[in-house]
């Protein structure tokens, strides 16, 4: 390749390294091809989201519906089966209290006291309340809405299939009731 002036010389060579680094750190995949956990590791460790892992994330909050007031607020009534759970931390819950009926599991232990680590009896001994099947309704709140999505998300990753969050959470719910936020 020659070059007639030396500056465009300087900016094509400039564009070709720029584009190989560039292409050394994306991952390339086939039709159908799905990343190994290497590169997968390396991707995601570099900011790249494959779009196996974005594929999963949407499919999992597909799987959570969303709740509101007025529906949580029927569940004493017209939905006693379904298991709400508050997963604020014990202290949030003693300062500002809770919605009746809710069981608090606080999100750092929603994984444990949900999963194959806590058996029935120890959680109805902890909880008062029997363990939920993998089919059971249950509906996460916090106080904003965000840790219980993640622990809604949480569950969905356990293999609980009837997932709600309640995204108005304590601050939706204390508004509605004239309770302090």
């Amino acid at each position: 390749m020659s070059c007639i002036y030396q500056k465009q010389c300087q900016t094509l060579s400039i564009f070709i390294i720029t584009t190989i680094v560039a292409l050394s750190f994306t991952p390339t995949l086939a039709l159908g091809q799905k990343l190994t956990s290497d590169k997968e590791n390396q991707a995601a460790s570099m900011g790249i989201t494959s779009s196996t892992q974005a594929d999963k994330a949407k499919a999992m909050s597909g799987k959570i519906e969303i709740v509101d007031y007025e529906f949580v607020k029927s569940l004493p009534q017209l939905h006693p089966e379904i298991l709400l759970i508050d997963v604020r931390e014990p202290e949030e819950v003693q300062e500002l209290g809770k919605i009746p009926t809710s069981i608090n599991i606080p999100l750092a232990t929603v994984k444990q006291a949900l999963g194959e680590q806590t058996s029935a009896e120890e959680f109805k001994q902890k909880y008062s309340r029997e363990k939920p099947a993998l089919d059971s309704p249950i509906i996460f709140y916090c106080r904003s809405g965000r840790r219980s999505q993640v622990a809604a998300e949480t569950a969905v990753a356990l293999g609980y299939t009837n997932i709600m969050n309640y995204k108005g959470s304590w601050l939706d719910w204390a508004k509605h009731e004239g309770l302090p936020q």
